[in-house]
């Protein structure tokens, strides 16, 4: 019998401990609307990657990088397997994006069209060219809200995204669907304007790693990079316990 090892994580602090060296990255690529940014922080389960996100979506409802509107996707959470989709990607980040779909009224018109062929059975034929508007309609709302408001997405658990089977693909059953949303961050995250985006992963999901660099490279107003998160150091490590123990106090 499969026994699902136990996974460990740090408890979580009220505070972000450390990681100011990536706060500030991703703060200076909010604000630099010159640009569009891709990072990519990995490291091992309970290193921090999602608290990191976490901050910054934190960050940018209660802070005011400029003059100008930030709009944030929430943490789209590839475990979840509402996520487990393009469509479903799509839909958290519309509705994160634009609640009163001012923007992408169309793009939800085309997707109602699309569920209702669907159900009525259509051939591969058909479906792949509706999805292939559907997909344009996408990009093309998305950079007419870019055009106004720097859009922030961020992505978590993103070494469900790869190419050989492991445990968690096989509880999940994802292992179709994951590259189906491999397809979608390879070829639609690269066409959107005005964005930064933040993936965080265990190192496993390295070879995504190397075909999102392979993806944004020949993009000149696109910067993509990757960085490993180390645990903390001496004085972090006792600022953390001392916020543990204030905490149950």
């Amino acid at each position: 019998m499969s026994v699902i090892p136990t996974r460990h994580y740090a408890l979580r602090t009220p505070h972000l401990i450390g990681r100011t060296t990536e706060t500030d990255r991703i703060q200076r690529a909010v604000k630099d609307w010159l640009r569009s940014y891709a990072f990519y922080f990995y490291g091992p389960g309970g290193i921090g990657k999602t608290r990191l996100l976490e901050e910054i979506g934190d960050r940018i409802k209660q802070v005011s990088f400029s003059t100008r509107l930030v709009g944030w996707s929430g943490i789209i959470d590839l475990y979840l397997s509402g996520m487990h989709s393009n469509s479903g990607i799509e839909k958290a980040i519309c509705e994160a994006i634009d609640p009163d779909r001012e923007y992408f009224a169309h793009y939800w018109d085309m997707r109602s069209n699309f569920e209702h062929q669907h159900r009525e059975h259509m051939d591969a034929h058909q479906r792949e060219m509706l999805r292939t508007q559907l997909a344009a309609a996408f990009i093309g709302a998305f950079n007419t809200l870019a055009g106004k408001t720097r859009v922030v997405l961020t992505f978590d658990t993103v070494e469900l995204i790869q190419y050989e089977n492991d445990l968690i693909q096989t509880i999940c059953q994802v292992q179709e669907e994951a590259i189906t949303v491999k397809t979608w961050l390879l070829e639609t995250l690269p066409q959107l304007n005005n964005t930064v985006i933040i993936f965080a992963g265990r190192p496993k999901s390295m070879k995504l790693d190397a075909d999102l660099r392979a993806a944004f490279a020949d993009k000149s107003d696109w910067c993509y990079a990757a960085y490993e998160l180390a645990g903390f150091d001496e004085a972090e490590t006792a600022y953390y316990f001392q916020e543990i123990i204030a905490r149950n106090g």
